[in-house]
């Protein structure tokens, strides 16, 4: 079940545009007003980003590799389901990532993919 809320977000944030690209949000803006609302659709329980996501200083989240789940990595700029389970499925079979760059490693993820996401993404024990 989800649950729909009125939120107050500042637009044109990098945050902003990766919630309402995975369809987070909807946007509306009355005619009659300048304000422009954004409606946020919570996700289920389980599929809510879990306590393994911290807030940037940039504002942006980032998303554990170690600890990620499907969803979490879903949210990450030009990573879909299918490049989602490719990085899962790394890290179960190398025991976790040691450090940023080995996500290379995994297929369809070349350099620039990796330049977009670096920022976005963390490496812990």
């Amino acid at each position: 079940m989800t649950e729909k809320r009125i939120v107050a977000i500042l637009c044109g944030t990098a945050a902003a545009s990766l919630l309402f690209m995975a369809g987070y949000f909807s946007f509306t803006k009355p005619k009659d007003e300048g304000l422009a609302l954004l409606t946020m659709t919570l996700p289920p329980e389980s599929t809510a980003v879990s306590e393994d996501t911290v807030p940037a200083a940039s504002g942006d989240v980032v998303v554990d590799l170690n600890k990620a789940t499907l969803e979490e990595l879903c949210t990450l700029p030009g990573v879909g389901e299918a490049t989602a389970k490719k990085i899962i499925a790394y890290r179960e079979e190398n025991d976790g990532f040691l450090v940023l760059e080995e996500l290379m490693n995994v297929s369809g993820i070349g350099e620039k993919k990796f330049e977009a996401l670096k920022e976005l993404i963390t490496v812990e024990p």
